[in-house]
Formats: structure tokens, C-alpha cells, sequence
């Protein structure tokens, strides 16, 4: 089940970078914010800590596009959790603030 949660982040993530430009709407759909979203969290961490992966991922998204998407995709899923669980699962409080801790510099540590 974690893994299907990270998977389902990174696909998210990566739709949302290769479609800055583009509303939410039928985009994506972060099934996993119907689950714990420490189950996703490796994944995030694993984006935001290795170049070397987002490169594997895609070799032209900049870190800025990575940001974006990161936090566009956790607001959604903050938002499905809400709606669909009655039960939140997923939360802005502390997530944001470790995602934007570490994507404050658009340079992304390696």
C-alpha cells in the first residue's frame, strides 16, 4: 500500500510538472490522500533531496517547476482528504512547512 500511495504522488507530481501551465481539473487525482499521508511522504522526501532522481524523472523540469508541482499536488490531496474521508488524513500544518523548508532555495539540495 505505501508504495502504491508514493506512486500515485509521483505520477501527480510529474503530471503537474510537465503541465505547469494547465488547471487542475482531470489532470490528476491524488488517490492517496484517501490514506495516511505518511505513507507518501518517502517519495516527497526522495524528490526534494536527490537531484539525481528528479533528473532520472525528467531531465529538463527545473526545481522550481519540481516546487510547484510538489506543493500543488499536497494542497489537492489536503483538500480530497477532507472531502472524501471526513476524517483528515492529510494536513497542511507541518507537510507545507517541511516541503517549503526545503524547496525555499530553487537550487534543491543534491
Amino acid at each position: 500500500m505505501n508504495s502504491l500511495c508514493r506512486f500515485d504522488f509521483l505520477w501527480c507530481t510529474v503530471a503537474v510538472v510537465t503541465h505547469l501551465e494547465k488547471s487542475d481539473g482531470p489532470l490528476f487525482f491524488p488517490s492517496c490522500a484517501t490514506l495516511n499521508q505518511s505513507r507518501s511522504i518517502p517519495i516527497v522526501d526522495q524528490l526534494v533531496r536527490s537531484e539525481q532522481t528528479r533528473r532520472a524523472l525528467l531531465p529538463d523540469a527545473s526545481a522550481e517547476s519540481w516546487k510547484a508541482a510538489l506543493i500543488r499536488v499536497e494542497a489537492v490531496a489536503v483538500t480530497q482528504s477532507q472531502t472524501q474521508n471526513h476524517v483528515t488524513w492529510w494536513s497542511s500544518d507541518g507537510f507545507d512547512e517541511y516541503v517549503e523548508e526545503r524547496l525555499r532555495d530553487t537550487s534543491l539540495p543534491k
